[in-house]
């Protein structure tokens, strides 16, 4: 007997996909330049002697280096990375890599969290979907390997998805919790603007007849009453013990990108964000314009696909009003994209996912001949102009040849060429070969040329460069103490120790005249110009990075 099935009820046809391969994607993504380098930038620098700070002194409430309190922030991130290294060091994982592990602990949860809330949005099949457009985002790669408070935030914002994802099936108190915790990890991480934004979009999503009901109001209500005095916790406190301090951060780091109430830091909207949102989210911009061509009016009829379009309009307005914009705060708008880009991912033309799978293959492609060949010609020295032009970017790395990190780029390479020649590319199978591109190019870099960025991101090569041109008789002395050397910079005190034996002490209180010998890490210009009358002074320097220079100088 012949039975008709709606095309709600017909069971959906059983997936190409493998799970695990996502699982192993994932996974290559998340620990590729986890392992085997040192600090990388300022912020990763900052942050960790501040965790530092934190495991030695035993000030949780605000941590200070050098007489500098932590006060951009709260220290919430501090707080977990202290605790990332105090466990991992305590079972023998390397210093760096024990406070990077909170990173990758971070990256892993908030992609599995938004795969869970894609699920639930839109249906079985469609969470690995967004999971991988995520890791296709080119953008995200170096804050979700370094040790940065933006791992943080994306974990808040996969919460708040989560739990707006689940609040009709959830109790109401389980929802409005997780909301309200949401909101207490974007205020921790970030100050008020990205909780602002949240608490926005959870009003505003009441315009909409499909969030207008009790249990959506009542979740509201729980959320604000839990989130409120988790939120006035550490100010509170601070306001208690250090109330001078407690103003500084409410007068000048409140509002946070957007700077404080006494200093408020507003500016006109710019190109900016619309220039580097075509990069850094990509693919997910084109494919949520596509969805919103097909959704049409359904697009802001429905109310989940509102709930998308909502959060991804304020929040590109909330990023365009910025006076010191910053490519990574487009992280707040990853999930909408995400989520939309997903959402019709089976209705993608043939001809698109033919061009993205192609756009694909060439780009990656050729990334990969020019590493590949870049590597063989560096280190084998078969072309001396490719030599002197590497030698001119970074003249401190000394080239050698890695037989591990030659395996692991020659295992990957052939698995890579297979994925993206499979045959009848399909729009699910185009969107997985990106994100395997995008993971190949990241983990070939940080296996040929993860020595070659350590030498010209790190500061421990410009620190033994510098200590080679002192003379021995000035090192002698300053490790006997007979004389010392100060400086009044911090990012040059936090970068010296933390590499040199010869400790430099902190003058940012105190006259640099206290020590005969100063140091500045900083541009050479600005140094003659400041003093004038220094005739004797040591250089460290990149011929391609003028201002990150190391200086010694006696008066």
């Amino acid at each position: 007997m012949l039975t008709y099935s709606s095309p709600e009820k017909k069971p959906l046809p059983k997936s190409p996909e493998k799970p695990w391969l996502l699982l192993l994607l994932a996974f290559i993504w998340l620990w590729a330049g986890i392992i085997g380098r040192d600090l990388w930038g300022s912020e990763e620098s900052h942050l960790y002697a501040y965790i530092n700070s934190i495991l030695e002194t035993q000030n949780w409430l605000l941590p200070s280096i050098y007489e500098v309190p932590y006060l951009s922030n709260s220290p919430l991130y501090l707080w977990l990375g202290s605790i990332s290294k105090f466990l991992f060091t305590s079972i023998g994982i390397p210093e760096y890599l024990s406070v990077r592990l909170l990173t990758l602990i971070l990256m892993s949860a908030s992609l599995l969290i938004l795969g869970t809330a894609a699920r639930n949005f839109l249906g079985r099949r469609y969470g690995r979907v967004a999971a991988l457009i995520i890791i296709g985002c080119v953008g995200i790669i170096l804050f979700g390997h370094n040790i940065s408070q933006l791992p943080l935030l994306f974990f808040s914002l996969s919460l708040y998805s989560y739990a707006l994802s689940q609040y009709k099936a959830n109790k109401i108190f389980r929802t409005g919790l997780l909301i309200a915790l949401s909101w207490m990890i974007a205020f921790y991480t970030q100050n008020l603007p990205p909780v602002l934004l949240l608490i926005l979009i959870s009003v505003c999503l009441t315009l909409h007849p499909g969030w207008r009901n009790r249990q959506y109001y009542l979740v509201l209500l729980v959320s604000i009453f839990i989130f409120l005095p988790l939120a006035a916790l550490w100010p509170s406190a601070l306001y208690v013990v250090y109330p001078f301090y407690f103003d500084t951060w409410l007068d000048l780091y409140s509002l946070g990108i957007y700077g404080g109430f006494a200093v408020p830091k507003f500016s006109l909207p710019t190109w900016y964000y619309f220039k580097n949102i075509i990069w850094y989210t990509f693919p997910a911009w084109p494919l949520a314009i596509w969805a919103i061509v097909k959704l049409k009016k359904n697009s802001y009829k429905n109310p989940i696909y509102f709930f998308f379009l909502l959060w991804s309009i304020l929040g590109f307005l909330f990023l365009l009003f910025q006076s010191d914009p910053e490519n990574n705060q487009l992280v707040l708008i990853i999930p909408p994209l995400a989520f939309l880009a997903a959402s019709q991912i089976d209705t993608l033309k043939r001809g698109f996912s033919a061009f993205l799978n192609w756009l694909g293959i060439a780009t990656f492609g050729l990334l990969a001949l020019f590493i590949w060949g870049e590597y063989i010609a560096i280190n084998f020295n078969l072309s001396s102009s490719l030599y002197e032009r590497s030698a001119y970017f970074n003249p401190l790395y000394e080239p050698h040849v890695s037989i591990l990190a030659m395996l692991v780029a020659l295992i990957f390479t052939p698995i890579w060429l297979y994925a993206v020649n499979r045959k009848r590319i399909e729009c699910r199978q185009a969107v997985t070969n990106w994100a395997t591109g995008v993971t190949f190019i990241w983990l070939l870099m940080m296996s040929l040329f993860l020595s070659w960025l350590d030498t010209s991101k790190s500061a421990r090569p410009l620190v033994a460069e510098l200590e080679g041109i002192i003379p021995e008789t000035t090192l002698s002395e300053l490790n006997n103490l007979q004389v010392c050397a100060n400086s009044d910079h911090l990012e040059t005190l936090i970068n010296w120790n933390e590499y040199s034996q010869y400790k430099i002490q902190s003058s940012i209180n105190n006259p640099l005249s206290i020590c005969q010998y100063h140091m500045l890490l900083g541009s050479g210009q600005e140094f003659t110009t400041k003093y004038p009358e220094v005739k004797n002074a040591w250089y460290a320097k990149r011929e391609r990075k003028k201002n990150n220079v190391f200086i010694l100088w006696n008066k």
